[in-house]
């Protein structure tokens, strides 16, 4: 387990290298830096000096090494737009996201589980196919499609919830249920099948044939038998979970990272795009990181060692 561990560890900080490097690379194949800083009626003099003072007008590996040292030192330059250190600025709007997340996470994981299990325990009846049905509708439905009706709805037409911003539970409802309306439908099927599966196995047919209970079998034999596939996903979904944030919050003008990262792309606001990239990124490979040490606790089959 402990070298198990330690192997994930590192691979941490290569893939934040990859995601580094990438969006190096891309913000210098979109344009020059310094025209981005400044405003399409900036004279030729005042876009030399600023790439002089950014170190632009060096080669371009020796921009990439201080471009790597600056971030090492988690100095990711000043926000244009709020005019005070982009990290800063990320970090103040991570706890917004992390609640968005946490919050869509509960939902999904209590709904899909449930559907999943009652449609599992009900193969090839009514309540199956209706929850298989909806499923299946839910995974075609765009998240923001999905929004703009929970708005229409419950906002607009019953004035049950408020339309956007933050400030309360109530405020909360509306983006959580469309963000885990993003994977929950999937997890429905994902822990359909795993139950099933599951259920199939020899070990469960000796459990039946003894008399034990269903709840007792279910709880005891299917379930932990069936968690791999269901944690698995859960890790995979993670970076679904950040796009589909983006979508959500800029619906709802909810105060996080992704509408951030959306408002410092048209704003043109580079430091703060590395920045939500950068940060963004960790909290992906640590969630996948969790993800597959969980899996190796309930799971004693996997030979981590």
């Amino acid at each position: 387990m402990f070298q198990f561990t330690i192997r994930q560890l590192i691979t941490v900080p290569i893939t934040l290298l990859l995601v580094i490097t990438a969006t190096f690379f891309v913000l210098r194949l979109t344009g020059d830096p310094a025209t981005l800083y400044l405003d399409i009626t900036a004279t030729p003099e005042q876009i030399e000096t600023l790439r002089r003072q950014l170190g632009l007008d060096q080669p371009l590996i020796v921009q990439y090494w201080r471009f790597l040292a600056d971030i090492l030192t988690l100095d990711f330059g000043r926000s244009l737009q709020f005019q005070a250190p982009a990290l800063d600025i990320v970090v103040s709007r991570l706890g917004a996201t992390f609640e968005l997340i946490g919050a869509s996470l509960v939902l999904a994981l209590v709904f899909g589980l449930v559907g999943g299990l009652v449609s599992a325990i009900y193969k090839d009846r009514w309540i199956d196919m209706v929850i298989s049905t909806v499923a299946v509708a839910g995974q075609s439905m765009p998240s923001f499609w999905l929004g703009i009706l929970l708005v229409q709805l419950f906002a607009l037409q019953l004035g049950w919830l408020p339309t956007s911003g933050t400030g309360g539970l109530r405020y909360l409802v509306l983006p959580a249920v469309t963000l885990a309306a993003f994977i929950a439908p999937n997890l429905v099927l994902i822990t359909r099948t795993a139950v099933l599966e599951a259920g199939a196995e020899q070990y469960v047919t000796t459990a039946r044939s003894k008399g034990l209970k269903k709840g007792y079998i279910l709880l005891r034999h299917v379930l932990p038998n069936a968690l791999n596939p269901i944690i698995s996903f859960f890790g995979l979904q993670m970076g679904r979970l950040v796009g589909g944030s983006v979508v959500t919050e800029t619906i709802f003008a909810w105060p996080g990272i992704g509408r951030l990262m959306i408002g410092a792309v048209y704003q043109r606001d580079v430091p703060v795009v590395v920045a939500t990239v950068t940060i963004t990124c960790l909290a992906i490979v640590l969630a996948n990181l969790v993800a597959d040490l969980l899996l190796a606790m309930v799971d004693p089959r996997i030979n981590l060692d």
